[in-house]
């Protein structure tokens, strides 16, 4: 995501937002690989769970340091987005 976009109004579908414990959207992955589609979809699987496995690693100091995409939106942002 570039400078200034959020992921209010993301024209994509689906998408994962991974959120840190400080509420930041840390990484956005847009699309999806079927377990039809082979190594595609072990690879997203192995990528998924290194991903959440690093956010749930951190501890609130080291997710406050952390630098989420630019202009990656927080939850809180979304959320009043679809209301």
């Amino acid at each position: 995501m570039g400078e200034g976009t959020s992921g209010v109004n993301l024209n994509t579908w689906p998408a994962t937002l991974f959120v840190a414990r400080d509420g930041r959207v840390r990484s956005i992955h847009t699309g999806f690989a079927a377990p039809s589609s082979g190594t595609f979809n072990d690879q997203l699987k192995t990528e998924f769970t290194a991903q959440i496995e690093k956010l749930l690693a951190e501890n609130e100091t080291q997710a406050a340091q952390a630098k989420p995409e630019v202009g990656a939106p927080t939850t809180a942002q979304l959320h009043a987005a679809n209301y």
